[in-house]
This record gives C-alpha cells, sequence and structure tokens, in this order.
C-alpha cells in the first residue's frame, strides 16, 4: 500500500496528503501525517 493510499484511508483528503507528502520530501506517512495534523485547517489543498 502506497503512503498516499494508507494517508486516504486515515480519513484525509487526497489533494491534502498528496500535498503532505511533497512538502516532507516523500520521508513516509508519519511525516506526512504530521504535517497534516499541523496544517490541516489550512484551507488551500
Amino acid at each position: 500500500m502506497s503512503d498516499l493510499s494508507m494517508l486516504m484511508d486515515m480519513g484525509f483528503p487526497q489533494a491534502k496528503a498528496e500535498k503532505a507528502l511533497n512538502v516532507t520530501g516523500n520521508k513516509g506517512v508519519e511525516p506526512a501525517m504530521e504535517w497534516l495534523l499541523a496544517h490541516g485547517d489550512t484551507s488551500e489543498p
């Protein structure tokens, strides 16, 4: 299962999950999830 699929299975929208993976340098689910939790309230996808 890809990191993107794992984040989406956790309930994150695809666009935000993709952005989180890109911003964190595709270092894995945990850094992306931490970024999403810290920045998830922004209106930008």
